[in-house]
Parts: structure tokens; sequence; C-alpha cells
């Protein structure tokens, strides 16, 4: 545990953030709590994901914690849900197991991005660095955004593009 990081900063910084705080990523990290509060985390974590939909961190931190308590839930969830969503259930799995039938699951659903808000194209272009070396087989459909209208989509598919391929 890192001195002064307490399983309610956790809960405020992983449960109860507005967009505009959001915005610049999750600073909630479970690995920073101690063990026994790190496993309260796991366990809060894994009952939201299944009340919520829509909201992707507590699913990121799931993965960030490699946690395969989550992965029966994970897999449970998959095929119900949909876009970012699913793009995040998906790219968790393949940080936690490696599951490579997450990529085409992810890749599937990100091509599918005509339509969507800016802000949710843009977080599903973020995932594709989730994983790892197999990110590679995302540079096509991250090549096609680098040249969509909005602006902010061209800036974060070119950002995520450069990382890709620099690894």
């Amino acid at each position: 545990m890192i001195m002064g990081y307490s399983l309610e900063q956790f809960r405020q910084e992983m449960f109860h953030v507005n967009y505009p705080a959001r915005k610049d990523g999750c600073y909630a990290d479970a690995n920073r709590l101690t063990p026994a509060d790190r496993e309260i985390a796991e366990n809060e974590m894994i009952e939201y994901i299944q009340d919520v939909d829509g909201d992707y961190w507590p699913v990121d931190g799931l993965a960030g914690m490699k946690s395969q308590k989550a992965l029966p839930v994970l897999y449970k969830l998959l095929p119900e849900r949909e876009g970012t969503m699913k793009i995040a259930i998906a790219a968790a799995i393949y940080t936690i197991c490696e599951d490579k039938a997450m990529i085409n699951i992810a890749l599937d659903s990100m091509c599918v991005y005509k339509g969507l808000h800016w802000g949710q194209i843009i977080d599903n272009i973020h995932f594709a660095r989730h994983f790892g070396s197999d990110s590679i087989k995302f540079v096509p459909l991250l090549e096609e955004l680098c040249n969509h209208e909005e602006y902010l989509i061209v800036y974060n598919a070119k950002r995520v593009l450069n990382m890709i391929q620099c690894t």
C-alpha cells in the first residue's frame, strides 16, 4: 500500500467521479491498497460491473489487478454487452489471461464506429493498446481512423498507432 491511499479514496476515484475528472483517465489503482483492502475492492468492482452497464473503469481496474476471480463474470457479461463495454471486457479478459479470441471480438466491435459519439470512438481507440503485441492487428482500423473528419479522433488514432508501432 502506498502511504495514505485508502479503500475509501479508491472508491471515490473508481465509482464516484464525474466526466470532467474522468477525461484524463482513471487514477484509482487497487494495487496500491493493502492485500485485505485490495480483496474488498476486487469484490466491489466485480459486483459493480454486474449491476452497472456503461462504466468501464471497474472493468479496466479488474484487468489492472489481473483478477482471476473476475474472469467468470467477465466471460458471462461479454455476450450481453455492446460497444465500448464489450471492447473493455474483451480487453480485460485478454489482459488477465491472454485469450486470443478477444482480439477479434474487440476488432469487430471497434469496426462499428459510424454513428457513435466521438468520445466513444476515442475510448475504443485506446483499448487497442491493451492487447500487447497483438495490438498490431488493430493497425488497419487505426490507420482508417487517421482519416476521420473529427480532429480528436484523428489525433488519438495517430497517438495510439504510434504507441503500438513503437513497441
